[in-house]
């Protein structure tokens, strides 16, 4: 049958099917035609019209042909339903292509034209395209800054599927875009990250209820402002405040309606405003209109009133808009706490004593992961934070450890703290994140009263980094010392310790001093107890140098001879090292030269009790 399509034609003049092969026909034709008719005769014009009509016919074959060898390829074998599924991971894999981090010089396609070149495969054949055609999932993603002949196109395609509206650009997008937004009934997801004049147009078109709308996320790309912070200002009436399904919602540079009905049944939640030291603020399009920073955030009962509206909350990231100026004790309970058992994350930043008293507030899972940052005041000295810090750390403890001041069962295995422009302290459970708080202390007054305040009796492995900086955070390891000797933290718990890059010399400068104090008959006083430790470190085993700098001068002898006293000093007394390990070695053959003999001569100084390795 097949054959038959791809070799006959239709005889229009008895209506069969006729089997002979038209080229045949044509040279046949043309054997028995002779001469030529004349020029402009009847006969002319009927021939002319015969040999179009031949040439369409073999066009006509050759495009069966093809269709047909197309049925015929393996691929084609395959059901709509698992091409349909092919397509949308190639969709997902632009989608990821066009979801890039953003440049002010962003060139070349628009975000939306990178996303929407999936649909090269409706160019391929004529199965693919209807396959494509007939999948409204496919073209449910729609990005806002394509042409609008695009947009009208791919909304129709998508019918009855809910769309997911995209606009990642620092590009300018036409306004008719945003128009869509007021003729669209069904919306799944909107994703917006974008300069904030673009912001301002969308927002004002999301006035209309979404009835399957389950995730919102709108963030701006702050501009450059030599004063003060641009902001964009929400409407009252987003959404008409009708979402019934929205689970996801995210705002950063704009300001909130607290008020909103949309506020509430959701599973995560950000909210971000401009950074701390900013007291005020101007509205986009509208410079000369300024607004207070306690304008913009909540009260506490406001607050307080949201999250009790959500009490299936997963994820809370509140970003410098926590209620100002609060004053609390931690040690009396207040009159009101909210209860979200189901969270998993929370994020605090802003000024310290507004994270404790937001935190004093809210009863949590006992294994929530909490990251804290805590800015500086616009006008605060060092001596105020620290006398912030107290609180805080008292009600993190708190929710780690609950109301009792013994500690049944392990809850954070191991420590990190990160030295830099603040300094991070990070905890972790089996490899998890646990606690994360950020400070803008000095180093030693921050570890002073963390770990006094937190003592952190269960952990084992401590990890010591510094962040790239124009200036050392400790100028001298006597100032590293005075941070951890003489029970300004207390650090018995640790068996093993970690320690980077520009720190390893002077924690190896500490680590000696400490094992001068386990010779000697000297007490250290462990800090608000009774107790006497003979160092430091009594219990360490195991310590990992990572990426030390052989290219700085005496670095490598300097470290090698120190932590040779180290090795001997602690085999004789009974408390051996029982790994030392160097790590991230670098690649240049004359670094990783010196670093090898280090490695050689330290693993001979006591072999039997302290094992010497290099790791990649």
């Amino acid at each position: 049958m097949h054959a038959t399509l791809l070799s006959g034609s239709w005889d229009e003049d008895n209506g069969t099917l006729s089997t002979q092969d038209p080229a045949e026909r044509f040279r046949m034709q043309l054997e028995s035609s002779g001469t030529r008719p004349p020029l402009g005769s009847v006969a002319a014009a009927l021939e002319r019209r015969l040999l179009q009509n031949n040439i369409q016919e073999m066009v006509t074959a050759i495009q069966l042909a093809h269709s047909r060898l197309n049925t015929l390829a393996p691929i084609s074998y395959l059901p709509p339903e698992i091409l349909s599924s092919i397509f949308s991971l190639l969709l997902e894999a632009f989608v990821g292509d066009a979801s890039a981090p953003l440049h002010e010089a962003d060139q070349g396609p628009s975000r939306g034209r990178i996303q929407m070149r999936w649909v090269v495969v409706t160019h391929v054949c004529r199965q693919w395209r209807y396959v494509a055609l007939d999948t409204p999932s496919l073209w449910s993603h729609l990005p806002l800054d394509i042409d609008s002949h695009w947009i009208e196109a791919v909304v129709e395609r998508a019918k009855p599927v809910p769309l997911q509206l995209t606009l990642t650009t620092m590009q300018k997008v036409i306004k008719t875009s945003f128009r869509i937004l007021q003729q669209v009934h069904d919306i799944k997801s909107i994703m917006v990250l974008a300069k904030l004049h673009q912001m301002e147009e969308l927002l004002s078109n999301l006035t209309r209820p979404v009835q399957a709308l389950e995730t919102a996320i709108l963030c701006g790309v702050y501009e450059e402002e030599r004063s003060l912070p641009l902001i964009v200002s929400t409407p009252d009436n987003l959404f008409a405040g009708e979402t019934p399904s929205l689970r996801s919602l995210s705002f950063d540079g704009c300001t909130i309606p607290w008020a909103s009905p949309v506020f509430q049944n959701l599973h995560y939640l950000t909210i971000a405003l401009p950074f701390e030291w900013f007291q005020t603020v101007t509205f986009v399009k509208k410079r000369t209109v300024r607004a207070r920073r306690e304008d913009l955030v909540p009260s506490m009962e406001q607050l307080l009133d949201i999250l009790d509206r959500m009490p299936m909350l997963r994820s809370l990231a509140l970003r410098r808009c926590l209620p100002l100026h609060q004053i609390f004790n931690c040690d009396i309970p207040p009159a009101r706490m909210i209860s979200l058992r189901n969270l998993s994350i929370l994020e605090l930043a802003g000024q310290v004593s507004d994270c404790a008293a937001v935190l004093h507030r809210l009863k949590l899972p006992s294994d929530v992961d909490m990251r804290i940052i805590g800015d500086s005041r616009f006008d605060s000295r060092d001596e105020i934070l620290q006398a912030e810090c107290t609180p805080l750390l008292r009600t993190v403890k708190q929710h780690m450890f609950g109301d009792t001041s013994q500690v049944i069962s392990p809850v954070v295995d191991s420590v990190e703290v990160v030295l830099g422009g603040t300094v991070s302290v990070r905890m972790y459970r089996c490899g998890s994140p646990r606690v994360k708080i950020d400070i803008a202390l000095p180093v030693k007054d921050y570890l002073e009263i963390f770990f006094s305040e937190i003592p952190l009796l269960e952990a084992t492995s401590l990890s010591f980094q510094e962040e790239p900086l124009p200036q050392i955070t400790f100028l001298s390891a006597a100032a590293f010392w005075e941070t951890f000797a003489l029970g300004n933290a207390n650090f018995e718990w640790v068996q093993s310790l970690t320690i980077n890059d520009s720190l390893i010399r002077r924690v190896c400068d500490a680590m000696r001093t400490d094992a001068f104090y386990l010779t000697s008959d000297i007490p250290i006083f462990v800090r608000d107890t009774e107790r006497v430790t003979r160092c430091t470190f009594p219990h360490l085993k195991d310590v990992t140098l990572h990426a030390l700098r052989p290219t700085i001068p005496g670095e490598v002898e300097h470290v090698g001879k120190t932590l040779d006293e180290v090795i001997r000093f602690r085999n004789m007394l009974g408390a051996p090292l029982r790994r030392l390990i160097f790590s991230g070695i670098p690649t240049k053959p004359s670094s990783r030269k010196s670093i090898e003999e280090l490695v050689e001569d330290l693993a001979s100084v006591c072999p039997s009790a302290t094992m010497v390795t290099m790791v990649p």
